[in-house]
């Protein structure tokens, strides 16, 4: 068989495995409810090449909603409105102890933002908003959660019992006390849970004060077929028969009359 049409078959089905699914994450909106602030701006390069900046912003969360961009590094991400526009920025938290920390309701936290070419100190920071977790579930409760160690700065959150989800992505964040200071950190949302830390921790002064867990907006991913797809999937496997069918044919047809022949020259 010609090696170039040897997968012609699984070309066909290719248009069905490419359907868009909604992204499998909990839901982050704009957050407006912090005061932010510039600790520090330092500039650097030349008119005739330009000015980039360095920055230490900030940032107090005067609301009820956990400031992050979800799971994975400690980062926080800001949007500003200044004459009728909206811009992007992000950095990493300044000294977080966990590597997926959030910045809790009522906690003041510190972000860098590194080789910016705005000078936002001419900006109106009261314009300055960031991206939070927004969608609480409170119908989700949790029974005995614990933390063990598994690497120098690896670790595991165990929790015995999640009751009440719905069908929908999600995050859980973890409210935790150490060595007398406040720290919120974001999980999975699952039983088990891995975590990283900046430095290795004394679990004998870590306390677990609190879980609670966000949603998506939208439900989970549950693919349903249309009528016209169903006919999709039985035109493109009626080919593929056809297709193995023909190529056995004309395999098997011509050896058939070649032993046909060689036995009949025989008698």
């Amino acid at each position: 068989m010609n090696k170039k049409l040897r997968y012609t078959p699984l070309l066909l089905l290719a248009p069905l495995l490419m359907a868009n699914a909604p992204a499998p994450q909990p839901y982050f909106d704009y957050y407006d409810n912090v005061q932010v602030s510039i600790v520090s701006q330092n500039k650097k390069g030349s008119e005739q090449y330009g000015y980039r900046y360095d920055y230490v912003f900030e940032v107090t969360n005067k609301g009820d909603c956990y400031i992050t961009v979800g799971f994975g590094e400690a980062q926080c991400t800001f949007y500003t409105r200044e004459g009728g526009s909206q811009r992007l920025i992000g950095g990493p938290m300044v000294d977080n102890l966990f590597n997926n920390e959030a910045t809790a309701p009522g906690q003041t936290r510190q972000y860098k933002i590194t080789d910016e070419t705005s000078d936002f100190s001419t900006y109106d920071l009261s314009k300055f908003g960031c991206f939070a977790l927004t969608i609480r579930d409170d119908n989700v409760t949790y029974e005995n959660a614990s933390v063990t160690r598994k690497d120098d700065k690896e670790y595991q959150l165990n929790i015995k019992k999640i009751t009440g989800k719905g069908d929908y992505y999600y995050y859980g964040v973890v409210d935790v006390t150490y060595k007398g200071n406040d720290y919120s950190f974001v999980i999975r949302g699952d039983k088990e849970n891995d975590f990283g830390t900046t430095s290795v921790l004394d679990l004998d002064q870590l306390e677990i004060k609190d879980i609670k867990f966000f949603r998506s907006q939208y439900n989970t991913y549950k693919p349903k077929l249309h009528p016209e797809e169903v006919m999709m999937y039985v035109v493109a496997i009626g080919t593929i028969v056809l297709m193995v069918s023909a190529v056995a044919a004309a395999i098997v047809v011509p050896i058939v009359i070649v032993k046909r022949r060689k036995k009949k020259a025989d008698k």
